[in-house]
């Protein structure tokens, strides 16, 4: 998906960001993370894949050596979280809290 950046389209810094992975029964959320500093995503990106030009060939993306990378730019703080399950198939008798 490589849709245009504009002003919307930039992360803020103190901006919560979810990061995800995946699709299906491969999707995972990889973390929370607050912005430190304003930064363009799509450039980001851009620079890592120049510096690991491999990881541009379908299946070979390693999205946590990125997120490492933003990480290690001081771009992004990552953030503890836990979850409350809310239950399946509108019952609550699954309700949890997951530290």
């Amino acid at each position: 998906m490589n849709t245009p950046l504009t002003e919307d389209h930039m992360v803020k810094a103190g901006r919560l960001i979810c990061i995800d992975h995946g699709e299906y029964s491969d999707y995972s959320v990889r973390g929370f993370f607050v912005a430190l500093r304003d930064f363009d995503p799509r450039e980001r990106l851009n620079a890592f894949l120049d510096e690991h030009t491999d990881q541009r060939e379908r299946y070979s993306f390693e999205d946590d050596a990125f997120i490492a990378s933003l990480i290690s730019q001081g771009l992004l703080l990552e953030i503890e979280y836990s979850t409350i399950y809310t239950g399946g198939y509108s019952s609550a008798d699954e309700f949890e809290f997951r530290p």
